[in-house]
This record gives structure tokens, sequence and C-alpha cells, in this order.
């Protein structure tokens, strides 16, 4: 569902999920149905502080991006991250009904939609800012809101289409408001930008599966499990077969596929963002690795990124980048 920004997506895949978050005054608020909505007047300065602190309150998020993304910048990542935060723990925090969460993310749907005459609260009053300043395409984070209703209403996709039609919509449009956030509109730079952002999406799910599957969630192709001669038995008994190895090897030799087709687009863009891009690369294909070593035994321990590689990582962008740059 992705991270927003791009190291917001990363850090979702490679440290964060959905309930391990230790609940906060801010995680509360976040889930109080009106809290968010406070009808009071809020200055914008009010506004980003309150994105920035409920961003800020959750530990998945800028253990390395923060200082790659501009002063300038952050308050602007804050409040798009709010919004889908927000967004997101209605689809996935415990303690609410399907119902509950289609008509607490209709009303989001409908409070973005009136963001820019009326926002409501400070999430929304940051946010249309953040529209306005950087002509942030409304679509973008309406995508956001229907791979969110997508999580409530579907637990299984049949198809590796049906998957990566999913990921257009929670993945794809974080890496195009990063874009629109770092002022490249470039349809070409959007479209490897789409491939990065799907990879890493798949990376996600194939790096939590048993987590998913507690959850009653199956990211792995239902057709494809067919295929190759996995059911959910195996995920249930956690069997680790030839059959479940294949499988997985088909699904991420066509995630790593995706990742080239989007390796070029560090060395399109410029500033700290080329480090930023460069170091999401590297740490998804980072997290394969993690899976291929692990022979593909995710259940007995969550593949993972250890800080030393995310330094490893940052190392081999800063070089990578002074080469090309050399070239």
């Amino acid at each position: 569902m992705g991270g927003f920004c791009y190291c917001i997506v990363v850090f979702r895949s490679y440290f964060y999920r959905p309930g391990r978050v230790p609940i906060t005054y801010f995680r509360q608020v976040a889930l109080d149905a009106h809290a968010h909505l406070d009808p009071r007047d809020h200055s914008l300065a009010e506004s980003f502080d309150y994105c920035s602190t409920l961003t800020l309150s959750h530990y998945e998020n800028f253990p390395v991006g923060s200082f790659l993304i501009p002063k300038l910048l952050r308050p602007h990542v804050y409040s798009i991250y709010a919004f889908a935060r927000i967004a997101d723990d209605f689809a996935d925090e415990p303690g609410m009904e399907p119902p509950e969460r289609l008509s607490r993310l209709d009303e989001w749907g409908e409070n973005l939609s009136s963001c820019l005459e009326s926002p409501k609260g400070p999430v929304f009053t940051a946010l249309a800012e953040t529209i306005r300043v950087h002509e942030i395409p409304m679509g973008l984070l309406s995508d956001l809101l229907h791979a969110f209703r997508s999580d409530v209403t579907t637990s299984r996709h049949q198809t590796f289409t049906d998957l990566l039609n999913y990921c257009r919509y929670s993945a794809n449009p974080v890496g195009r408001l990063v874009l629109h956030l770092f002022g490249y509109q470039d349809p070409g730079y959007g479209i490897k930008s789409d491939a990065i952002c799907t990879a890493l999406q798949l990376t996600n799910f194939w790096q939590d599966i048993a987590i998913d599957f507690s959850r009653d969630r199956i990211y792995l192709p239902v057709q494809e499990m067919v295929s190759f001669g996995v059911s959910e038995e195996h995920l249930t008994r956690e069997l680790v077969t030839s059959e479940f190895r294949d499988l997985m090897i088909s699904l991420i030799n066509r995630t790593r596929d995706l990742y080239l087709t989007g390796s070029d687009l560090p060395n399109l863009v410029k500033g700290r963002l080329k480090y930023e891009l460069r170091l999401t690369w590297l740490g998804g294909n980072g997290i394969l690795d993690r899976i291929v070593k692990a022979d593909y035994d995710i259940f007995r321990c969550r593949p993972k990124l250890r800080k030393w590689d995310m330094l490893s990582f940052l190392l081999k962008s800063l070089i990578s980048t002074h080469r090309k740059k050399a070239d």
C-alpha cells in the first residue's frame, strides 16, 4: 500500500506491517472517526505540524529517507503520508467491521474531493496546500483510496495480472506523487517509476506471505498456485516444498524484471532524489536476495534488511551515482 514517498514504500516493505506499530496518542487520534475532522479552523502551520507529528510518531518512517528529502519538501511529504496513513488504518486496523471501514474510506474520499474549496481538519488543510503548490493530480490520491477499499473487499487475487492491477492503485501512485513533489512530470519517468513501485509492492507480498495468510489474505496468484501445485494447505502447514520454491522462483524472476525496467530512473533525476531512488532500488532487490538466501522459507524467519545492509546500499548508491557522473 504503500510507503507517502518512495522511502515510505521501501521502509513499509522492509520493516513495517500494519498492526505492529505501538498505539500512540496520534494513532488513536487517527482511528477516531471525527478527531481528524476537527471543525475548527487550522492555520497552515498547525496543520503541517499535525501531519508531521503523526508521521514521525510511526517508527517505520524515514530511518534513512528523511535526510535525503530536502527540508522544504518534508512538510508536503508528511501531509500526503498523513492522508494515506489514516486511510490505511481505516482499511487495516482491528476493531471495525468491513461496512464501517468502507464507510470511513468513502467519507475520507469525499473530504479529499472537497479539500481545495473547504478543507475539513488539519490533514486536509495541509494536503490542499500540497496539492496546490506541487500541482498534484487528485487522481493519484484517489487511486490510493481505491487500493485501501480493495484491501477490505478482496483477500485473493486470481492471476498475476490481477495482482499488477492492484499495484497500479496501491503502489504506483506513490512514485508518481514523489516525482511531482520533486518537479518531474515526464510520462516516461512515470512509467519507470511504476515498474519500481510495483516491484516493491510485489517484494513486500513475497516477504510477508506468512503474515498476510495469518490475516486470511493471500497475494500469491491463485491460478499460479494451482498450476505449480501449491495449495492453501501448504501455507497453513508452512511447507516449503519444491513446488512452493518453483512458484517463488517464477514470481521473484518477474519481480526482478520490473526492477530492471525501472533501473535507470535514478540516473534521470537530480539531487537527493537520485540517491533516494538508487537506495530504494538496491533495497528492494536486497529483500529478494534475502528470500533466495533463505531457500524461500519465508515462514521460519521474515526476510528483512539489517541496518548494515542499508548502510551498504547507501554507500553503493553514492558510488554508483559518482561513477555515472565520471562517465
